[in-house]
C-alpha cells in the first residue's frame, strides 16, 4: 500500500510536468501561427488629434498603435515606440506642419526641440545668402554643410576688362541646394576606406554665411559678375583656424564705388 501511493504522487508529478511543458508547445504554437496571420508586428507612434502647423506637442497628443513591422519599414522616417524616437517629442517639441489623428509621426512633422528651425545655425549677428552655381563647377559630392570655401567670380571692372576674384574667403557653408542637413541617413566611405555622411551630387545654389554689411555689397556686385560663380572648397579647419570670414574681399570695394559698365557714357 504504501509502495502503490509513493507510485501515484510521482505519475501526479509526472503529469503536471507534462501538463506544462504541453501547455508551452501549444503557446508557442499560438503565437507562431498568429505571426504567419498577421506578420511580426512593432508599435509605432501616430497623432491621437489634429495639431496645425507650429503647436507644440504633448505626450497626450501621441497614441501607440501596433502594425505589422514590414509596412512600418516601407513609411519613411516614422517613429516607433522606443525611447530615442519618444525624446523627440519632449523638450518643447513642435509640429513642422499640419498634422492629422491617425497619420503616423515621422521625423519631417518635428521641429525641435525648442522649436528650431535650420535658421538657428546662422551665427549671431550674421546673414545667410544663397549663391547661384553651375552644378558642372561645383565640388560635387565632397561639399557639406559647415564647410569652409572660397567663392570665384569672373567681375567686369569696366574698361579694364574682366578679372577673376575671390568675392569671399572662408565662408561656412550653410546649406546646399537648398538642403541644410545630409539628404540621407546612411553612411558610405571614400577610397580610404573613411566613412562619411553623403551630401548631393548636382545642385544649383549655395548657401553660405556672411554679415550683413556683405549681404548687401553682394547684391550690388551681382549686376557685375560675368557669368556663374565657383566654389572653391577648403580643408577643414583645426582649432581656431577658421578666423573671421563672411565679409567682402577689400579689392571689390573700391569697384563698387565705379558706376555700371552700361551706365557709362550714358
Amino acid at each position: 500500500m504504501p509502495e502503490e501511493i509513493v507510485w501515484n504522487k510521482k505519475l501526479l508529478v509526472v503529469s503536471l510536468i507534462l501538463g506544462v511543458v504541453a501547455a508551452g508547445l501549444f503557446y508557442a504554437y499560438s503565437v507562431r501561427m498568429q505571426k504567419k496571420l498577421t506578420g511580426d508586428t512593432v508599435r509605432v507612434l501616430a497623432w491621437k488629434r489634429d495639431l496645425g502647423a507650429g503647436s507644440l506637442i504633448a505626450m497626450k497628443d501621441i497614441e501607440f498603435p501596433t502594425v505589422r513591422r514590414r509596412l512600418a519599414e516601407t513609411i519613411d522616417g516614422i517613429l516607433l515606440d522606443r525611447e530615442d524616437d519618444i525624446r523627440l517629442l519632449k523638450g518643447q517639441a513642435y509640429v513642422s506642419r499640419n498634422v492629422y489623428k491617425g497619420d503616423f509621426v515621422r521625423f519631417n512633422d518635428i521641429i525641435g526641440p525648442s522649436g528650431q528651425s535650420p535658421s538657428a545655425a546662422i551665427n549671431e549677428g550674421m546673414r545667410a545668402v544663397t549663391l547661384r552655381v553651375d552644378p558642372n563647377t561645383t565640388p560635387g559630392d565632397m561639399l557639406r554643410v559647415n564647410d569652409r570655401v572660397d567663392v570665384i567670380g569672373l567681375v567686369n571692372v569696366g574698361a579694364k576688362g574682366a578679372k577673376a576674384y575671390t568675392i569671399l574667403e572662408n565662408v561656412r557653408v550653410l546649406a546646399v541646394g537648398g538642403q541644410s542637413e545630409p539628404p540621407s541617413e546612411q553612411w558610405s566611405k571614400d577610397i580610404t576606406g573613411r566613412r562619411y555622411q553623403p551630401s548631393l551630387r548636382a545642385y544649383r545654389s549655395v548657401t553660405v554665411e556672411v554679415t550683413r554689411e556683405t549681404a548687401e555689397s553682394l547684391s550690388e556686385l551681382e549686376p557685375r559678375i560675368l557669368g556663374n560663380i565657383r566654389i572653391a572648397l577648403r580643408r577643414p579647419p583645426r582649432g581656431t583656424e577658421a578666423g573671421v570670414s563672411g565679409t567682402l574681399n577689400p579689392e571689390l570695394q573700391a569697384i563698387l564705388k565705379q558706376p555700371l559698365p552700361q551706365d557709362v557714357g550714358s
